[in-house]
Formats: structure tokens, C-alpha cells, sequence
């Protein structure tokens, strides 16, 4: 290793851990690493203005992580995880009790050094049949799966569901207005092909101009949610206000998705304000974990606009 790498990692590491209070007291390692070595045979590849989406949406999500990582835990890594690939390094983070399982993992690791852009997320997690987690081999224990597509950001793919797909596509032929089978076919899109299923939500919405069920799935869809190079968030706001004033705002899935559509458009004490109420009435994790996503952008917002002063 080159003496200026090997400084520059040292140098990092003093940054990620000065100033930071009652460091000890944090309830998971975190080191730092300047390469993967052998690319996983699954993995979650995300661009950096990803990374807050592939970490709220996937990591924190999961129940293990849920349990052994607070609010303040979550927000470091964070912190600490844009400090290093700012840097070209990544970050292993391991957490050494996390509900029933002990030394659970994860990796933020370069994919290219060259442009310094791409992530790696893995993690020694798999679910059994019975929907319980167990730790697995680093190269086998991730179930999400997100790859580079030809625009080089994040592309969330399953390839089980090509296989499902085929059944519905010959439903179809023989009933091609089949809303149950149209709707089925979007959603198996949703995990294989998200321009597909852009196309598919965008026929029944032709097709049934008052389903809203289409409308939030697009809305989704056009955050960026699975597939950044989907993101356009004039049509995500529309779409999910759709979706909520078919509903008459009384589904708190279709509001989250409308705070969601804030979020990306910028409009943050809209979408702070929205999931808040949405938390009011429903305490789903994947609020809290939106909320926890919110507070840390308008943080770091903050942070910035201080500096920049």
C-alpha cells in the first residue's frame, strides 16, 4: 500500500471519531477500509446520492438493525459513511449484539475508484422460512439485490420474478384488461424491471383513470425509491397527490408516499410535517426510519449552510 493511501486512511479515521461524544458508548465497531477485494456474488450498489436511500431503505430496515442500532447510532454511521466516501474509503460496521444474533455486518465499500461515486452495502444477514434472521457468509446473506445499469446508479433487481412473470404474461394474452393481472404484473416489475413497471402502472391508469393504487406505485417509482435514474419529482408529486385525493387522504401508505414525493422535490417541512402526522397515526418502522432520513438531511443542510456563510 502507497504511503499517501495509507496516511490518508489515517487521517480519516481521526476525522470520523473526533468530536464525537460519548463515542465509547455507541453499540456497534466501525472501521475503515480503502477496498472490497473480490466483488460479493450479491450485492447493493448505489451511487452516492443514494446512499441515504440504500442505508434507511435496506440496512436500518431490517429488524436486526432496528434492535441493535439507536437513533444516534444510525445518524453516525450516516455521518460517518459520507466523511469516508468523500475520501474514496468505505466503512465495515459490525454490531456485537443485535436482537437474538451477535456480530452482525455491514460493508459501504468503493466500487469505483476512479470516479468515487459507487457504494457496495453487504451484510452477513439471511431470513430462514419462518422469518427468522441468521448470520450467513458475507458473499451469500444479502436478499436485496441492486445493480449498475447503463446510466451507473442504483437498479434493484429479482430475478425470481422474471420467472412469475411469464405465468401472468399469458393470463394476459387471453385477458389484456384484467386489472388483478395488470396490477400483478407492475408490482413484479417494481422488483425486476422499474421502467416496465412504469409502463405497466402508466396502462391501467389509461385503463382505469381511478385506480389509486397505480398512481402511489408510480409516485413511488418516480422518487427514485428503486431506480434513481426513474427520479422526476414534479410527476411523483403529482402522481401521489392523485393517489391521496382519490383516497381522500385517509391512506397513511399513499401519504407517506406524498411525503416522500416532498422530500425529493425539496419541500422538507412539508414532508417532515406529513410523516409526522403519519406516524400520529400509524407506527410503522419504515415512518420512523423516513422521519430518522428527514432530520438527518435537514441536519446536514443546516451544517452546510453554516459553513457556507
Amino acid at each position: 500500500m502507497r504511503r499517501w493511501l495509507v496516511l490518508l486512511i489515517v487521517v480519516m479515521a481521526v476525522c470520523l471519531w473526533c468530536g464525537v461524544p460519548g463515542q465509547a458508548e455507541t453499540s456497534y465497531h466501525i472501521n475503515l477500509v480503502d477496498r472490497f477485494g473480490d466483488m460479493p456474488t450479491q450485492q447493493l450498489v448505489a451511487s452516492r446520492e443514494s446512499l441515504e436511500y440504500a442505508l434507511y431503505n435496506t440496512i436500518f430496515d431490517t429488524e436486526v438493525f432496528w434492535q441493535g442500532l439507536t437513533v444516534r447510532d444510525r445518524r453516525s454511521i450516516l455521518g460517518k459513511a459520507r466523511q469516508a466516501i468523500s475520501a474514496g474509503l468505505g466503512l465495515r460496521v459490525v454490531i456485537p449484539k443485535a436482537g437474538k444474533l451477535e456480530n452482525v455486518e455491514f460493508q459501504i465499500l468503493p466500487f469505483d475508484n476512479w470516479i468515487n461515486q459507487y457504494l457496495v452495502i453487504v451484510t452477513n444477514l439471511s431470513v430462514d422460512d419462518k422469518g427468522e434472521a441468521t448470520i450467513v457468509p458475507l458473499d451469500s446473506g444479502v436478499t436485496i439485490i441492486f445493480v449498475l445499469d447503463g446510466e451507473h446508479l442504483a437498479l434493484y433487481t429479482n430475478y425470481a420474478a422474471k420467472q412469475q412473470l411469464e405465468e401472468i404474461e399469458q393470463k394476459l394474452a387471453k385477458n389484456p384488461k384484467n386489472k388483478e393481472l395488470l396490477l400483478a404484473k407492475a408490482s413484479l416489475y417494481d422488483m425486476f424491471d422499474q421502467r416496465e413497471a412504469v409502463a405497466t402502472y402508466e396502462e391501467i391508469i389509461r385503463l382505469y383513470p381511478k385506480e389509486a393504487v397505480a398512481y402511489n406505485n408510480l409516485a413511488m417509482l418516480y422518487t427514485g425509491y428503486l431506480n434513481l435514474n426513474l427520479l422526476n419529482p414534479e410527476k411523483a408529486l403529482q402522481y401521489a397527490k392523485k393517489a391521496c385525493a382519490l383516497t381522500k387522504n385517509k391512506d397513511v401508505a399513499f401519504l407517506d408516499t406524498l411525503a416522500r414525493a416532498y422530500y425529493v422535490n425539496g419541500e422538507l417541512k412539508k414532508a417532515l410535517d406529513l410523516t409526522r402526522e403519519n406516524l400520529a397515526k400509524d407506527n410503522q418502522r419504515v415512518f420512523h426510519l423516513f422521519l430518522e432520513m428527514l432530520q438527518a438531511r435537514i441536519l446536514g443542510d443546516s451544517i452546510t449552510n453554516a459553513e457556507n456563510c
